[in-house]
């Protein structure tokens, strides 16, 4: 609810600004030469007109010429005209293109994603050992807390890269409030990112919907879980009890905070309006 209503006001004070509509005013000198030039040129006009109007000329044989000036004009040869695969090609790069308000928001939206992790990070020093100690490998069920911006972020601006950026906007406000980890956080972010937003290009970045959502959650989740088990966890094997519960565990936090707790964040924000200058709004 925090990051919605960050959000909401972030936008709120963009919608605010608005380009100035200059109107262009006339020279009542240059109009008085323009009525000028512009009877002239009428003129010039007739004269054509009736030098090149239809006529028939007669000619030896019976049968009489018709000498059509418009006749000329359709022997050329038509001109190209663009295509309907060129348009669409030529509308889905300048819908990749990232703009101002792209930059501004997808930094809104890891700011206040940076605050929740250290939030996030500071329960977990009692959370994650209640839950190994309940279950080794189950503390993988809040994993996606720290990830799940990775999803919400590409929903929101829909831009290739917006992944990366939300989470290392998310990372660097991490560091600067204060964490265990360090370089680590960059690492881990790029990472998840990356996983992220491979599914989202081999859709081309054109589709959006709650499918690809979940298909890119649970490709972070695969990929985060088996990071952890090649630099933290190892002492555990993938096939062990312990590797196959924090993988169940890993996938099941991916669909549900990263899938469709992101999935209803952002449709949330759509219905609210906040998104109408995006086409996520849309």
């Amino acid at each position: 609810m925090l990051l919605m209503r960050f959000i909401c006001e972030t936008l709120a004070d963009m919608g605010t600004w608005r380009p100035y509509n200059g109107v262009r005013r006339s020279c009542p000198g240059r109009a008085g030469r323009g009525a000028a030039h512009g009877d002239r040129r009428d003129l010039q006009l007739t004269v054509r007109g009736i030098d090149q109007k239809d006529f028939i000329m007669a000619r030896p044989s019976s049968q009489p010429y018709l000498h059509d000036s418009s006749a000329q004009a359709s022997e050329q040869a038509p001109q190209a005209r663009p295509t309907a695969s060129t348009a669409t090609k030529c509308a889905t790069r300048g819908s990749l293109r990232w703009r101002v308000i792209d930059i501004a928001v997808g930094a809104a939206v890891g700011v206040m994603s940076g605050v929740m992790f250290w939030v996030f990070d500071g329960l977990s020093y009692g959370l994650f050992p209640l839950l190994t100690l309940i279950l080794p490998g189950s503390a993988a069920l809040l994993h996606a807390l720290f990830y799940f911006p990775a999803t919400l972020g590409l929903l929101i601006v829909r831009k290739p890269g917006a992944s990366a950026y939300v989470l290392l906007v998310a990372s660097f406000v991490e560091v600067v409030l204060g964490t265990k980890y360090s370089v680590s956080l960059v690492v881990i972010a790029l990472v998840q990112a990356l996983a992220a937003e491979a599914v989202f290009a081999v859709f081309r970045y054109r589709r959006w919907t709650l499918g690809v959502t979940l298909l890119s959650a649970v490709a972070i989740g695969i990929v985060y879980n088996f990071y952890l088990l090649f630099f933290y966890y190892q002492a555990f094997s993938f096939f062990s009890p312990r590797g196959l519960i924090g993988t169940a565990c890993e996938l099941l936090s991916a669909v549900v905070f990263a899938g469709f707790g992101s999935w209803v964040l952002y449709r949330a924000l759509a219905k609210s309006g906040v998104l109408t200058r995006f086409a996520s709004g849309r």
